[in-house]
């Protein structure tokens, strides 16, 4: 897995689906969310074609304020849980990434006012179908001791959502493993903003 990685929303499709390439182009998921569930349910395979399925992702409960997102793998055991935070998700979106119940990563907005601003002119008229050319949001993973690990980026886009993800520092596979599970989840719960 070679950073930069990029996520890329498939165009005209019922339900979210992405390719997760790294820099060389290759692809490492294909990710495709259930959508006529009352519980989150996201699957992650080897390809399109779905092939193979290598992950799954679930909600602990119905859609609420702040649900926990187990990621398991394909033999039901458990790799990492996200969880957003709700009242520091007001301002701007905050979420924590834990693996064995012990906090790994927190992962927050860098810049509130883009939240913001986008909230306001994404309601417009006309003006605010253009709201992805100008308001893209960045999200920054920061390890438990305080360490810049990666960012997140939504791209400029039209009618449309990507997604790009550096490291800021030298990572392990098993890191870079969990950094991707991070981009994906708030990629689908944040591709309508900006």
């Amino acid at each position: 897995m070679k950073f930069p990685l990029n996520l890329n929303f498939k165009i005209m499709a019922w339900v979210p689906q992405i390719y997760l390439r790294d820099s060389d182009g290759t692809d490492l998921f294909y990710v495709y969310q259930n959508f006529w569930k009352t519980k989150e349910k996201i699957h992650i395979y080897n390809n399109q074609k779905r092939e193979q399925k290598l992950y799954e992702i679930n909600a602990d409960r119905i859609i609420d304020w702040s649900p926990r997102l187990d990621i398991t793998d394909v033999n039901g055991v458990n790799i990492a849980s996200m969880k957003r935070s709700g009242w520091k998700s007001i301002l701007k979106n905050h979420w924590e990434m834990s693996v064995n119940e012990a906090p790994k990563y927190t992962i927050s907005e860098e810049n509130p006012w883009v939240k913001f601003f986008d909230g306001f002119v994404s309601d417009l008229p006309i003006i605010g179908l253009f709201t992805g050319f100008f308001f893209n949001p960045r999200y920054i993973i920061v390890d438990q001791t305080g360490e810049k690990v990666a960012r997140i980026t939504k791209k400029r886009s039209f009618l449309e959502s990507n997604f790009g993800v550096v490291a800021l520092k030298e990572i392990s596979e098993e890191e870079k493993s969990l950094i991707a599970f991070t981009a994906i989840i708030v990629a689908l719960f944040e591709r309508r903003r900006g």
